[in-house]
């Protein structure tokens, strides 16, 4: 008999960084244990230009109940191979040992939008981000009242003298909350996960009870198809330009043009870069970055032999930052 498959959830990612919203280049997949269970459920799953779907066989799944409530969640891993997404995207606390966790359990929103949130927030931020361990997790308190925080490979917060005043556990499906002097970190424990570190590990609950009922895909009475959303915002900065000054030319004033004249530059000095009297300008707000052409600027030179524009000149972008290390300023530098 020919398979007849309906959704049973999509997921849509979107990222204002990009004109139309899609990220490039993302790669989703599911876990090992989620393959199986695909296979397994005769469920399909299909990454699409705007997130990925899962169906399920409505020849097989007639009611809620011929689920069984044996398949509690699906796992699904996605990535980006490009290493600059981290500088465009307004998420604070992500390091090499860290990766971002979303899942519909633990949602309290009632609201019957079209696109139901997996972020914590409307938008992905820290309150996302989780330490990576390999597997169990556990914590001991020493005499001196030393926190120690170990998985079975490695110490994760090595002992301090400091007291554990608050010091909480809770494991619920592989994370792990411990809150130690007030301040709580979040751990997600999956031995898959090491060989390849992911950006992000989607979890979705089909049934369970920490899952809302404005979340729930399965309940005991129905199946209920969900469209949820994954959105991730731009970051924020203000833009700083270096005016070098390699041909020693006049300058009695210089300033930046905006087209849209929505971008206003104020002067903030003067430096030396390259032992050149350099001038600095920066941007009177935060501007969010874009991967589009958000507006084109122009550089314009009043000195001794009139003023002089240098058109289209260049804006800061995320490839030209650091990773890892806190920004205040994009830089950009031109040279006269």
């Amino acid at each position: 008999m020919k398979a007849s498959y309906s959704l049973l959830f999509s997921v849509t990612i979107s990222h204002n960084y990009f004109e139309n919203s899609l990220i490039p280049y993302l790669v989703i997949e599911p876990d090992t244990t989620t393959k199986k269970a695909l296979a397994n459920y005769n469920l399909a799953f299909k990454q699409t230009d705007v997130g990925f779907n899962v169906f399920y066989d409505t020849l097989i799944y007639t009611t809620s109940q011929s689920f069984g409530f044996l398949l509690q969640k699906l796992t699904f891993i996605f990535s980006i191979p490009e290493t600059d997404f981290f500088n465009y995207t307004d998420i604070t606390n992500f390091n090499k040992t860290t990766c971002l966790y979303f899942s519909n359990a633990n949602h309290t929103s009632s609201k019957k939008s079209s696109a139901l949130p997996l972020s914590v927030n409307q938008f992905a931020s820290e309150k996302d981000v989780f330490e990576l361990i390999s597997s169990t997790l556990n914590y001991s308190i020493s005499k001196n009242n030393a926190l120690t925080v170990k998985d079975e490979t490695h110490t994760i917060i090595k002992p301090t003298n400091l007291t554990p005043t608050n010091a909480l556990y809770t494991d619920l499906n592989g994370r792990y909350t411990i809150t130690y002097n007030n301040i709580s970190t979040n751990y997600l424990a999956n031995n898959s996960l090491f060989k390849t570190k992911p950006l992000a590990v989607i979890d979705m609950f089909l049934n369970g009870q920490t899952v809302s009922e404005s979340y729930q895909i399965i309940t005991q009475t129905e199946i209920k198809p969900k469209n949820f959303s994954l959105n991730f915002n731009s970051s924020a900065l203000k833009w700083r330009y270096y005016i070098v000054n390699k041909t020693n030319t006049k300058v009695n004033n210089l300033f930046i043009e905006s087209s849209n004249n929505k971008i206003m530059f104020v002067k903030e000095g003067n430096t030396k870069i390259l032992n050149c009297l350099t001038y600095v300008l920066i941007s009177s707000s935060e501007i969010k970055m874009q991967h589009y052409p958000l507006t084109v600027l122009s550089l314009i030179i009043d000195g001794d032999s009139g003023k002089k524009e240098y058109k289209n000149i260049m804006v800061p972008s995320a490839e030209t930052m650091q990773l890892e290390k806190e920004t205040t300023y994009l830089n950009a530098y031109i040279y006269i």
